[in-house]
């Protein structure tokens, strides 16, 4: 196949064979062909050149309804949730079962996605609406749902991308039973942990074109990651600097409680140190993460933030006192994917401004400046962020930030969904960040990242307390020994 959006060649004569009964891995970089490959096979995009075959069936008509007909189940990196709905019409999309006139039959459907839910191990009501879940318990109905269809071809991009340890051991189960009933299973993954615990051989794409595929057995770390991207990274990080034992508390959070979830969490960030904060689904990360951001309230305790230790109450008393919070989901929260990159990085100055309204040619210099400074790959500032990748969204994010002088930063799950080169990238100005200063706080479940970046590390489990690992004791070991399976 092969596929040109305007300049850019998507697909250039690509080939990809994959075997019923095979788990196929699919790497590259952001930019790579993924997306455009997936597109295709699922019917969402008309190749220039080339077909699609499914179990000796050739998709003639490109209509996602046809795929499915054919065996094809996508489970997309950008959440396919209908929020307005229950659990159970989100699980049995297009597929509600009806009475004898036509009406849904809700016993049925609640009982049918009772039983899909039970199948994938998720203990869910499906009478509730899909937008009070979790992003975690979200991303779970997607996988019921496409587990559920009895699919030839089973496409999995970024699945385990907001699920814990336990919850991705659960799918990667999932994945091999589905493999003994010989479902044919293409696993996109930024993991590369992930490719060599899971899969039996590995596809690697770059600029549009397959690298090459080989046996999981037969390939390595450091052969992959070269196959990605031409060069060898390692030694490409660089050693992190210790913290500063005198730096300025600028984060002070005691007591904090939320719920059953988060139980009186206290702790002090220091200028200059990054602390990573890890657990499972339910273990009050993600509740943290919103209390020190302004965004939630606890039931108990406080929260004071930035030179003079001022409390917070808000997300605009948080921006004010100095604190940038970078979501989890960042197309819902985090960008605005419609408004263009001079008008994501000045957001957030002009927000906190008495008059808000800068200069046009001033904002588009201030677009710029950034841009250039952060390695953003966009062709202008002019282009809406939604046209970017991950990582260059991230990227914008960090940007408006830095534009609005913060000096606290809390980061949740900063490179989920983000390809290798992206992540060295922010994990090199994160490290920026914390030697000009600046307290951080990343929320993250991945190893690799939290050994990377963490000065120390706080340890939440659902009904524990927490747990502190200096730097010097992290492991994976150590991890597993908290009960967190990174």
């Amino acid at each position: 196949m092969s596929k040109r959006y305007g300049p850019t060649l998507a697909l250039d004569d690509l080939t990809l064979t994959i075997a019923p009964g095979e788990i196929r891995g699919l790497v590259g970089e952001n930019g790579a062909g993924k997306s455009s490959l997936i597109k295709a096979v699922a019917g969402a995009m008309v190749p220039d050149t080339g077909t699609v075959t499914i179990a000796g069936h050739r998709l003639t008509t490109p209509i996602p309804a046809v795929a499915r007909r054919l065996g094809v189940s996508v489970l997309f990196q950008e959440r396919q949730i209908a929020p307005d709905l229950t659990v159970a019409e989100n699980v049995l999309l297009g597929a509600l079962p009806r009475g004898p006139l036509g009406a849904v039959d809700w016993r049925k459907a609640y009982r049918i996605a009772a039983a899909e839910l039970e199948r994938v191990g998720i203990d869910l009501d499906p009478r509730l609406p899909a937008g009070r879940l979790t992003p975690a318990e979200q991303q779970s109905i997607e996988i019921a749902r496409a587990i559920s269809r009895d699919a030839r071809v089973l496409i999995m991009d970024e699945p385990t991308a907001a699920l814990s340890g336990t919850e991705s051991d659960r799918l990667f189960a999932l994945l091999r039973s589905a493999r003994e009933r010989g479902v044919a299973v293409l696993y996109v993954s930024h993991h590369l942990a992930e490719i060599f615990e899971l899969v039996d051989s590995v596809t690697v794409m770059r600029d549009g074109r397959v690298v090459g595929t080989q046996p999981i057995g037969t390939v390595d770390l450091d052969q992959l990651v070269e196959m990605m991207f031409g060069r060898n990274l390692d030694g490409e990080v660089a050693e992190l600097d210790d913290a500063p034992a005198d730096g300025e508390v600028l984060v002070h959070a005691d007591d904090l409680t939320v719920g059953n979830v988060l139980r009186g969490v206290s702790l002090d960030v220091r200028a200059g140190e990054i602390v990573a904060v890890t657990g499972g689904v339910g273990s009050g990360r993600r509740e943290l993460a919103r209390c020190l951001a302004g965004v939630q309230r606890p039931d108990r305790g406080i929260v004071r933030v930035g030179r003079g230790l001022r409390r917070i109450r808000s997300p605009r008393g948080a921006a004010r006192a100095g604190v940038a919070f970078v979501p989890e989901d960042r197309k819902r929260e985090g960008v605005f994917l419609e408004l263009d990159l001079t008008e994501n990085i000045n957001v957030a100055t002009e927000a906190l401004r008495r008059s808000p309204v800068l200069r046009p040619r001033r904002r588009r210099a201030v677009g710029d400046r950034w841009i250039k400074r952060l390695g953003v790959r966009a062709p202008s500032a002019s282009v809406s962020a939604g046209a970017l990748s991950g990582g260059n969204q991230q990227k914008v994010i960090l940007g408006r930030w830095l534009e609005a002088d913060a000096r606290v930063f809390v980061l949740d799950e900063p490179t989920a969904g983000i390809d290798i080169n992206a992540k060295l990238d922010i994990y090199e100005l994160l490290k920026g960040l914390a030697a000009d200063g600046a307290a951080l706080v990343v929320f993250s479940s991945d190893f690799e990242e939290i050994r990377l970046l963490a000065h120390r590390v706080l340890v939440l489990r659902r009904g524990k307390g927490p747990t502190w690992l200096g730097r010097k004791a992290l492991s994976e070991r150590s991890l597993f020994e908290t009960g967190v399976a990174p």
